[in-house]
């Protein structure tokens, strides 16, 4: 016998709040986290480049702490950005092997700066590639996907371990639209936890709860891009979790975070 209980996600752990939000003016394959004390500065630069092109972006600043970040479609492998001052001084560059790069920079006195975008490599070194460049003054103003995935997990691991759970099995992966996502275990008699969470590329991803590869014990199809799912096994089980994926909007840039955990009461 199977005792099945479905928990929405919002009573089952009490999740407190991260402030930030998707700054929804960027294209979709831009897809930052703007941290909610963070002000944009001069609004969303964004165009074309070619792999031969420079770009060069001016702002006037106040006295304070700013992030610069970039971003170029996935054509770039990697997009060089400098930070010059007044008289074509380098203050600051990113010159990574990816085209997310990001600056962080404090002014001591209103200035004005130039912001070089320089493309490197290029899967299609003819064709213009689509770019945009934020300026935002505060701290911690944009996350890189990463990053972003590894605070998700930190989170919803002290929010487990706070309800009484252990972590038996977790992962952070790339998602696609393709196929499910298959996490498959063989359980033990108890009373276990699964979520799953995304980045903010992804709209809304459904989990279901299978034991033996046929009979569904739980799914959570709500829209919405964090589901859960509670369930109790009285005895051992071969159980698969399969993640659906929907309304991916940018495949190179959405990970899943997934853990599973026993009550051990």
């Amino acid at each position: 016998m199977l005792r099945i209980w479905i928990i929405p996600l919002v009573l089952s752990f009490s999740l407190v709040a991260v402030p930030v939000y998707a700054y929804s003016s960027l294209p979709d394959w831009a897809n930052p986290i703007v941290g909610s004390d963070c002000e944009i500065i001069g609004g969303l630069q964004s165009g074309e480049i070619l792999p031969n092109q420079q770009i060069r972006l001016t702002y006037d600043l106040e006295a304070g702490r700013y992030t610069v970040a970039g971003w170029a479609e996935i054509d770039f492998l990697s997009l060089k950005m400098e930070v010059r001052g007044d008289s074509g001084l380098l203050l600051a560059s990113d010159y990574g092997e990816d085209n997310r790069p990001t600056i962080t920079l404090n002014v001591n006195a209103p200035t004005k700066i130039d912001v070089v975008l320089t493309p490197g490599r290029s899967i299609n070194p003819d064709s213009p590639t689509p770019y945009a460049v934020a300026v935002a003054k505060g701290r911690n103003c944009f996350e890189r996907n990463e990053d972003r995935m590894q605070t998700m997990f930190d989170e919803w691991c002290g929010i487990m371990l706070e309800d009484g759970y252990e972590i038996i099995d977790w992962d952070i992966i790339d998602l696609t639209e393709e196929n499910p996502t298959r996490f498959t275990y063989t359980l033990d008699r108890g009373s276990y936890a699964a979520v799953a969470e995304t980045s903010n590329a992804m709209d809304d991803i459904d989990m279901y709860v299978k034991v033996d590869d046929a009979t569904t014990i739980g799914k959570d199809e709500e829209p919405n891009n964090s589901p859960a799912c509670i369930f109790d096994l009285d005895h051992a089980f071969d159980v698969m979790v399969d993640i659906d994926a929907w309304e991916l909007r940018h495949p190179s840039e959405t990970s899943l975070v997934f853990i599973l955990a026993i009550n051990p009461d």
